[in-house]
């Protein structure tokens, strides 16, 4: 049995857990970390160039905070504003580090300390402002219970050593991925697990040697490009499918998920052939996409462009199957509904389905960009031109060529590379498997 207590509710401003208080005091907080070693380095190290309009942005965030924490209904506007000031300052540290690149730990750790509390300001921004109620804290009622521990049986504990030990191998690549990036080139020679001093150049040495800037810039164009060009034919085809009665349909999708079983590999060359203009003469030339030109002959192709690379994935089986699944579980009383009140089936689509099913178009978002992040065989097949819409992927695989042994500069490109993906799934891992758990799944 579990014993019940009963929560206090005397004062119901006391007993709610203010995440708005707590976010407004890491804003403060953050912001009299930053002002206080703005000026120390502006002190102690003028070859920064340090400048006191780091300080004032600092002190900024700090007025927007205290702002916020006397009027809570602003807290989330002020948010913004104190990420966009907190973004600006830690591209300002960056700027100057890589200018400068080196100086003395002392010096180092205090930048660096800076630096973290410019992106506790950029990131404050994604930490909840919704209050929660009694009930949610302490149960309806106001009662919470306190459940005894249970005896944990030998195969739980079994199963959780070996939870961890294969945990254990799979983040060690990555974790000496991550120190390798920090090291000098003697420490990877010595084969050193931790670095004595972190070389944080190492990073900027990377970006520069491998023009990641370049490829970076082109990934995030690619994947934008194809995200938004996927969703839109995923979303109306599964949409179709789910939802509107028509001849052949499920003969149609039927065909659709034949194809999921065709290997990649085996339409590598008809692809290629297509957007090559060697099988059948392209709508759009190479010097005028995104333009829309008609035109005729073999003196059309698609090589070195944005359209090879965004316009063949923006239909996936996967994707449309996926949403299909999630689509079909909105009850069809809701359409009923949407009918009465004079809708049609595109507006039904867009304030109805689409609203209800964001963990799912979320999934679906994720998945496409990181298939598009990795690409690589694909892009090295319809570009000529190394910087002309190559991805960070073949960025990547140059800088090894090009880097030879040097480890430490080769860990620090991998760790630039990932770093987008990581970033996104943690920001959207709790609707990720949301979408995942839940797709498929009647009533």
């Amino acid at each position: 049995m579990a014993k019940q207590l009963t929560a206090p509710r005397a004062d119901t401003k006391k007993n709610i857990f203010n995440r708005v208080t707590n976010a407004d005091l890491f804003i403060i907080v953050c912001s009299i970390v930053l002002v206080l070693t703005a000026l120390y380095l502006s002190a102690n190290a003028p070859q920064l160039e340090i400048n006191i309009t780091l300080a004032l942005s600092a002190a900024a965030t700090a007025i927007l905070g205290a702002v916020a924490l006397y009027k809570p209904a602003l807290s989330r506007w002020t948010s913004f504003l104190v990420a966009l000031i907190g973004a600006n300052a830690l591209l300002y540290h960056l700027d100057v580090y890589s200018n400068v690149c080196r100086f003395s730990r002392e010096m180092n750790d205090v930048f660096w300390f800076s630096a973290l509390a410019s992106g506790g300001l950029m990131m404050q921004v994604f930490i909840s402002r919704k209050r929660l109620t009694v009930d949610e804290q302490y149960g309806k009622g106001g009662k919470f219970s306190f459940k005894r521990n249970s005896r944990i049986s030998t195969g739980s504990i079994v199963l959780y050593i070996v939870m961890i030990i294969m945990s254990f191998i799979a983040l060690v690549p990555f974790i000496w991925m991550i120190s390798t990036s920090f090291m000098t080139l003697g420490e990877t020679i010595n084969r050193t697990w931790v670095p004595a001093d972190a070389q944080i150049c190492n990073y900027y040495i990377a970006w520069n040697s491998g023009r990641f800037s370049i490829y970076f810039t082109n990934s995030v164009i690619i994947a934008l490009t194809t995200i938004a060009g996927l969703l839109v034919v995923s979303i109306l085809s599964a949409y179709a499918f789910a939802k509107i009665n028509f001849t052949g349909k499920n003969l149609l999708f039927t065909l659709l998920l034949a194809t999921l079983m065709v290997p990649d590999i085996v339409v590598m060359i008809p692809n290629y052939l297509t957007v090559s203009g060697q099988i059948f003469p392209l709508p759009v030339g190479r010097d005028v996409f995104p333009y829309i030109a008609f035109g005729s002959g073999r003196g059309f192709t698609w090589i070195d462009t944005l359209a090879a690379l965004t316009v063949l994935f923006m239909g996936s089986a996967f994707s449309i199957f996926l949403l299909r699944q999630f689509f079909m579980q909105i009850p069809n009383d809701l359409w009923d509904a949407a009918r009465i009140d004079g809708a049609g089936h595109f507006r039904f689509l867009l304030q109805v389905v689409v609203p209800i099913s964001q963990a799912a178009i979320l999934t679906v978002t994720l998945l496409t960009f990181i298939g598009s992040w990795n690409s690589l065989l694909w892009p090295l097949l319809v570009t000529r031109d190394p910087l002309a819409w190559r991805p960070i992927s073949y960025g990547l695989n140059a800088f090894n060529d090009e880097s030879g042994t040097q480890t430490h500069l080769i860990a620090a490109a991998a760790f630039i590379t990932i770093l987008p993906m990581l970033v996104l799934y943690f920001l959207t891992q709790k609707s990720f498997t949301e979408g995942i758990a839940t797709t498929g799944l009647k009533g």
